[in-house]
């Protein structure tokens, strides 16, 4: 028999200028990431991770964001275009720790090329 123990997903509640959002990575998340943004998460994650140079793409990065948080109401996925209407760099500074809490170290190394895009 085997014995499997799976994580519960992270869940974390947000308040963003009175409004309550969630923000979780799930296949929901990711498929609406990949889907709108033509690049694979581990993709995008290996690129963040091997940036030696400390540089970001904030773009991809407020688009994960986008894809990360929801509405708490309904559940529906806010997209990138909700956080235009802020300032870039204090959306990227306040929310990336989010992005860390429930990214944290926990997503697969991909294996092959295929797996990459």
């Amino acid at each position: 028999m085997e014995v499997i123990h799976l994580q519960k997903k992270t869940i974390m509640e947000l308040n963003i200028n009175g409004e309550e959002f969630v923000a979780t990575l799930d296949h929901y998340a990711i498929d609406h990431f990949q889907k709108h943004n033509k690049i694979g998460l581990l993709k995008f994650y290996e690129n963040m991770s091997n940036n030696e140079d400390g540089s970001i793409n904030l773009t991809q990065v407020v688009q994960l964001l986008g894809s990360l948080v929801r509405y708490k109401k309904n559940g529906r996925i806010v997209g990138a275009k909700y956080f235009e209407q802020f300032d870039t760099m204090q959306v990227v500074q306040l929310l990336t720790p989010i992005l860390s809490k429930i990214l944290g170290n926990n997503l697969p190394e991909s294996s092959n090329d295929a797996e990459k895009k």
